[in-house]
C-alpha cells in the first residue's frame, strides 16, 4: 500500500509536468505496468477522486446563469436579483450597480459576452468593491477569498508585480475531455481575486484608492480561426 501511496504521489507530480509535454514520459508507464491489479485499482480509484474534486471545482454558473448564455438570457435571469441593467452604449455588456453577491457587497458588476455574429455568449463577469486605503482593501480581499474556498479549496496564492496579493482558483466551464492533464494544462484558474489601484477619475469621484476584484473568465466560446 505504501507503494501505491508513493506512486500516486509521483503521478499526480508528473501529470502536472507532462500537462506541458505531449505525452507522459516512458518511464511512467514502465512503472505503472509493474503495479499488480490490485495496486491499478486503487491508483485508478484514487486518480477518480481526484478528476471528480477538479469536476466540482469546475466553474459553470454565475448568480445562476450558465456561462456561455444569451444576452437576452441573462438580463432576463439577473433582473430579480438585480434589477435592471445600467444604460450603456456597449452591445455585449450588461452593468450593474450596488449589488449584493455571495453574501458580500460589490459596488459594481459587469457580465460580458462574445459573439459570432448572430448569437452572444456570456464569457465572462467582474464584480468590483472599491477600498479608501490599502489595509481595508486587504480586508475586503479576505472576507471574498474565505467566502470562496469553502468552495474552491484549491485556491493558489500568489504576488502581482506591485506585491499585492493574488488569489486563483476553479477550473473553466470550456473544460469537457474527462482528463485531468487537460483541465491542469489549459482550464485552471478560472477565477481570480485581486488588489489594483483605482483609475484616477475613479479617485476623483469616489476616494477610493484601490478596488478589489472578483474575475471570472474570459472563457473563448467564440473561436476564430482559419
Amino acid at each position: 500500500m505504501r507503494r501505491v501511496f508513493l506512486l500516486f504521489t509521483f503521478l499526480l507530480c508528473t501529470i502536472s509536468i507532462s500537462a506541458q509535454q505531449d505525452s507522459i514520459p516512458q518511464s511512467t508507464i514502465d512503472l505503472l505496468n509493474s503495479l499488480t491489479q490490485e495496486q491499478k485499482d486503487v491508483l485508478a480509484k484514487g486518480l477518480a477522486e481526484i478528476e471528480q474534486k477538479y469536476r466540482d471545482e469546475q466553474v459553470t454558473t454565475i448568480c445562476g446563469v450558465k456561462f456561455g448564455s444569451s444576452k437576452y438570457v441573462t438580463q432576463y435571469m439577473l433582473k430579480s436579483k438585480f434589477g435592471e441593467p445600467l444604460s450603456s452604449s456597449e452591445p455585449l455588456a450588461l452593468y450593474y450597480k450596488n449589488v449584493r453577491y455571495g453574501g458580500l457587497s460589490f459596488d459594481n458588476a459587469a457580465f460580458l459576452f462574445q459573439s459570432d455574429g448572430t448569437t452572444e455568449y456570456l464569457h465572462m463577469a467582474m464584480f468590483h468593491a472599491l477600498a479608501s486605503t490599502k489595509s481595508f482593501a486587504k480586508k475586503l480581499q479576505k472576507a471574498i477569498v474565505d467566502k470562496m474556498k469553502s468552495k474552491y479549496t484549491m485556491m493558489m496564492e500568489l504576488k502581482d508585480s506591485f506585491g499585492f496579493p493574488y488569489y486563483a482558483c476553479g477550473y473553466s466551464p470550456l473544460w469537457k475531455e474527462e482528463n485531468v492533464k487537460e483541465a491542469i494544462e489549459k482550464y485552471h484558474l478560472a477565477i481570480h481575486i485581486s488588489i489594483t489601484e483605482a483609475p484616477k477619475e475613479v479617485v476623483l469621484l469616489t476616494g477610493a484608492k484601490y478596488w478589489v476584484s472578483v474575475i471570472y473568465g474570459p472563457y473563448n466560446f467564440v473561436k476564430e480561426e482559419f
